[in-house]
């Protein structure tokens, strides 16, 4: 290995392999919808996480307050 990094001469240049990949683009992500899901407008609200986070942290400190009041 006369590489200063320990690199075998078969590594690949990474700076060459950059180029190439900042040349293809991204996809773009899809996005949810209900009707692209096939739910009502009721039931894609139901499953959004943001309220079901909240109402389970919500639980964790009621949880973690009665740990602490009765030890």
């Amino acid at each position: 290995m006369s590489n200063k990094r320990g690199l075998s001469e078969v590594a690949p240049n990474v700076a060459s392999l950059g180029s190439a990949q900042a040349s293809a683009k991204k996809q773009r992500k899809k996005p949810v919808t209900a009707k692209s899901l096939g739910l009502t407008k009721d039931e894609f609200d139901s499953i959004k996480p943001a309220p079901i986070r909240k109402e389970l942290k919500g639980f964790a400190k009621k949880l973690g307050q009665q740990v602490d009041d009765d030890w």
